[in-house]
């Protein structure tokens, strides 16, 4: 009777802890390719059980005396994939610190505000999936 009581127990904590049936699992082909917000292109490449291999490419357009001119940043490296979501930091800029989120067909991308890509240019943003193929990076 004990025993019952206490798998009741930790099956009913589970359940309402929403650690499984609350986060929607994807494929792996679901996490690859390329994603975009304005100007901005994060490429994604699911390579281990996991890990994610990324490439952020940032783009600030603007005109300067009437010509145009852009500041633009990169960041490259690595992530773990844990519950569709990801912590993205990279070598170059120890202090940055991304927070990539996949939802069906987005990439909802938040940072710390440390990553200083240059005037303007910020991954933040609501990304559109655009290309499911597999990614070439620049790398």
């Amino acid at each position: 009777m004990f025993k019952i009581n206490l798998i009741s127990a930790i099956l009913i904590v589970f359940f309402f802890s929403g650690s499984v049936f609350s986060q929607k699992t994807f494929a792996k082909s679901q996490f690859n390719g390329t994603w975009q917000y304005q100007s901005d292109i994060f490429k994604i490449q699911v390579v281990g059980k996991n890990k994610l291999k990324i490439e952020y490419q940032g783009l600030w357009e603007y005109k300067f005396e009437g010509e145009p001119i852009a500041n633009v940043g990169e960041a490259k490296g690595f992530a773990v994939l844990q519950n569709n979501k990801a912590i993205f930091k990279f070598k170059e800029k120890p202090e940055c610190r991304m927070v990539l989120k996949f939802t069906s067909n987005r990439l909802i991308v938040k940072d710390n505000g440390k990553c200083e890509f240059g005037r303007h240019v910020n991954p933040g943003g609501n990304y559109r999936h655009i290309n499911s193929q597999k990614p070439k990076f620049n790398w």
